[in-house]
């Protein structure tokens, strides 16, 4: 007699263990949108000093508006000069968003997903360091040390925020 549905136990992913998987996606989704979006734009219009997200952040609030800008520019240059652009990312996304819908779900795929999402994004936070150092290093004297001076006041902002928190 053949095995039926019923003989065979059914062999998949616990239900938390997908939801923790999927939390753990999201979280990094969150980061790396928070982290790509305060170095490419500065921060939200008005709230920037809402937040002190990574250590670029001070930086970049330090920087006048017109540096801002063509900090922004060269960061954008930058990332296109990278192996990994928007498509590529976006084509992550979509890997993942195929592995979640997947029944049986298999782990693994997921696994190799983040972890390569997590190396674009350092590979993309080292080449915005760079352009920020180049940036900087083609400053005067006296550009560098109002920077100085604009950092330190952020730098007093935050620890004064600390405080209240």
């Amino acid at each position: 007699m053949a095995p039926t549905e019923t003989d065979t136990p059914k062999r998949g992913t616990r239900p938390w263990v997908k939801g923790l998987l999927f939390a753990s996606l999201a979280l990094n989704l969150l980061v790396v949108g928070l982290v790509a979006g305060a170095v490419i734009n500065g921060g939200p219009p008005g709230k920037r000093d809402a937040g002190y997200r990574d250590a670029a952040g001070p930086y970049m609030r330090a920087f006048s508006d017109d540096q801002r800008r063509t900090l922004r520019k060269n960061l954008r240059d930058g990332f296109k000069a990278g192996r990994d652009g928007r498509p590529a990312i976006m084509a992550g996304y979509q890997q993942g968003i195929a592995v979640l819908r997947a029944d049986p779900f298999d782990p693994k795929p997921l696994e190799e997903i983040l972890t390569e999402q997590a190396r674009s994004g350092e590979e993309r936070r080292l080449i915005a360091q760079g352009v920020m150092i180049e940036f900087i290093a083609q400053m005067d004297a006296a550009e560098r040390q109002a920077l100085a001076d604009r950092l330190e006041e952020q730098i007093k902002r935050f620890k004064g925020r600390k405080k209240r928190d």
